[in-house]
């Protein structure tokens, strides 16, 4: 990995858990149910299963997103999800019919060639980090940044957006997935923004 890809990927980590710090946090729902110890496919937790499109949102307020949303897909009844070591597609399907499937591929740190010629804003690509207290993550995510100038200012302004989503599945079978979501600028050596916290629960198809 080069020199350039280190910094960029430092940066977003940085940018990332600062913001984090001046967000809108909501804790996992109690009454929901406890994330499960779920199998390994590769070095990533299996959220594999057919899903129903609709779920629950905590809080109640914040943008009920349904799961094919989420994943970048059109309306759905159900989503099948598959998952491989170094993929994972999912299939969007309508009155019984399927429309569309997203294709992801993990991210590996360790290839330039993952990051080459890659928009990191677009890209559909999710990795697994390691978590000191709870394990494996699975996580989708993407940091899109950019320069600009701040009205006539001769410094420039570092602009940048986040979108991040962890998926685990519950003891009862559904899936879960906390979205991150802002944005901000970064005016010299401090981040200016906002991010908030939302919560989805979609159960699986019997």
């Amino acid at each position: 990995m080069t020199p350039r890809c280190i910094a960029c990927l430092a940066a977003g980590v940085a940018i990332t858990a600062h913001l984090t710090a001046c967000s809108s946090s909501h804790p996992y729902p109690k009454s929901w149910p406890q994330a499960s110890r779920a199998e390994l496919v590769g070095k990533c937790p299996s959220i594999a299963g057919t899903y129903w499109n609709r779920g629950v949102t905590e809080p109640a307020d914040a943008p009920a997103h349904t799961l094919a949303e989420l994943l970048g897909l059109g309306d759905a009844d159900y989503l099948v999800i598959d998952q491989a070591p170094d993929t994972v597609t999912a299939a969007a399907w309508l009155s019984d019919k399927w429309v569309e499937t997203a294709s992801f591929t993990r991210l590996s740190i360790t290839s330039e060639d993952a990051w080459k010629d890659q928009d990191l804003g677009l890209a559909q690509w999710f990795e697994c980090p390691m978590d000191l207290f709870s394990g494996r993550q699975f996580s989708f995510m993407h940091l899109a940044r950019g320069d600009t100038s701040l009205g006539g200012s001769a410094g420039a302004v570092g602009v940048f957006s986040l979108n991040s989503s962890r998926a685990s599945k519950t003891a009862d079978g559904s899936l879960v997935i906390m979205l991150q979501s802002g944005g901000g600028a970064l005016l010299g050596p401090l981040p200016v923004g906002h991010v908030d916290h939302a919560w989805y629960k979609f159960k699986p198809v019997e």
